[in-house]
C-alpha cells in the first residue's frame, strides 16, 4: 500500500513536530480496525522517539474525523478498539495538539478531548450522537467529563445534537477558535510554545494532571464501561439507529 493509499499518514518534520493524518476523505475519516492499527503503531512510535517533540492530530479532506466506521460500531475483534486509541493519546508523554475543521463526530469528538490542547476552525462542528442511534455514549464519557465538566458532559452526551466552535470553546472542549486562513499559523505557534518545555518535566507534570483530574481513567474503568456499552450496542434500540443511519431515515423512536 503506497502513502498516498494508507488510511492513515505520519511525518516527522526537521522541527520534532509529528503529524498524524487520517486519511479516509471519502468516509469522514471514520475510524475503522485498520485505521486504528495504524494510529496505534503511529502513537507508540512517536512516544519512543525522542526527535518527536509535539505530535498534531489531523483529518484529511472536508473533516477532521466523523467517528466509528457504523460497521465497526460495538467492538474491533481481537485489535485496537478506538477506547485504546484514546488512552493511547491520554497517556502520551508529549503535547498532543488536535486541529479540527469541519466535523468531530462521536469518537473523533473523543480524540478531540483526549488531546492537550485543541486548535479548531471557525466552521467547525462537534457532536456525541451516540444516544439517537441507541447507543450509550458511556466509553468516551469519563474523557469528556474531564475535559468539560460533569454538568455540560450531561447536556451534550445526552442530547446529542452539535455544537459550533463558538460553543466548544465555551465549554472548555477546545482551546482556541479562529479563521481557516490562520489555523496554520496558531498550530505553529502553539507548537512553538510547547517545545519550550523542558521533555522529562512535561512528561512528568502531565501525569500528575492525570492523576488528580476526575475521574481517574484507567483500564479498570475503562473495561467495565466498554461490558455495559456492549450491552446497548447489540439491543433492539442500536440495531434500529444503526439501521436508520444506514438507510438515512428517522429511527422508529421519531415517529
Amino acid at each position: 500500500m503506497t502513502a498516498e493509499q494508507s488510511k492513515l499518514l505520519s511525518v516527522l518534520d526537521a522541527n520534532g513536530v509529528a503529524t498524524i493524518t487520517l486519511n479516509r476523505p471519502d468516509r469522514g475519516n471514520a475510524l475503522d480496525g485498520e485505521t486504528l492499527a495504524l494510529f496505534g503503531e503511529a502513537l507508540t512510535g512517536f512516544a519512543r522517539q525522542r526527535e518527536a517533540r509535539v505530535i498534531v492530530l489531523r483529518g484529511a479532506g472536508r473533516h477532521f474525523c466523523s467517528g466509528a466506521d457504523v460497521g465497526a460500531i460495538g467492538g474491533h475483534g481481537k485489535g485496537l478498539r478506538i477506547p485504546d486509541i484514546w488512552m493511547l493519546l491520554d497517556e502520551m508523554p508529549k503535547p498532543t495538539i488536535a486541529v479540527v475543521h469541519g466535523l468531530a463526530i462521536g469518537a473523533g469528538c473523543g480524540l478531540v478531548a483526549c488531546c492537550d490542547a485543541v486548535v479548531a476552525t471557525d466552521a467547525a462542528r462537534f457532536a456525541v450522537p451516540e444516544v439517537r442511534l441507541g447507543l450509550a455514549p458511556s466509553v468516551l464519557a469519563p474523557y469528556l467529563v474531564r475535559a468539560v465538566g460533569a454538568r455540560q458532559a450531561r447536556r451534550y452526551l445526552l442530547c446529542g445534537d452539535r455544537l459550533s466552535a463558538a460553543q466548544a470553546l465555551a465549554i472548555g472542549l477546545v482551546h482556541d477558535v479562529c479563521a481557516a486562513d490562520d489555523l496554520e499559523e496558531r498550530v505553529r505557534s502553539l507548537a512553538a510554545e510547547f517545545k519550550k518545555a523542558a521533555p522529562e518535566a512535561f512528561a512528568i507534570a502531565k501525569e500528575h494532571l492525570r492523576q488528580l483530574s476526575e475521574p481517574v481513567v484507567d483500564a479498570a474503568l475503562l473495561d467495565n464501561i466498554e461490558r455495559r456499552f456492549q450491552q446497548t450496542a447489540v439491543g433492539a434500540e442500536a440495531r434500529e439507529g444503526i439501521a436508520s443511519l444506514r438507510d438515512k431515515r428517522d429511527p422508529t423512536w421519531l415517529k
